[in-house]
């Protein structure tokens, strides 16, 4: 799912995923929209706020970050 998605589906706000994330808000913007490319180590942050309902793949499809699709993360 989406990072979209996730926030809509479970009534998130950007500014609450951003405080658990470690992130900004605008950030949290700009990465819904398709603005903004996430460092690794904010993929896995945002992730890991989702409990993985957004997983890094899903947050950047690029695979920079190290994991393997089929790895669980």
């Amino acid at each position: 799912m989406t990072l979209d998605e996730y926030l809509k589906k479970n009534r998130v706000r950007q500014s609450c995923l951003a405080t658990l994330a470690g992130c900004s808000q605008s950030m949290i913007s700009l990465v819904t929209t398709g603005r903004s490319q996430l460092s690794p180590e904010k993929v896995l942050r945002i992730a890991e706020a989702t409990n993985f309902e957004v997983t890094p793949h899903e947050l950047r499809p690029d695979n920079t970050y190290g994991a393997e699709e089929d790895d669980g993360v």
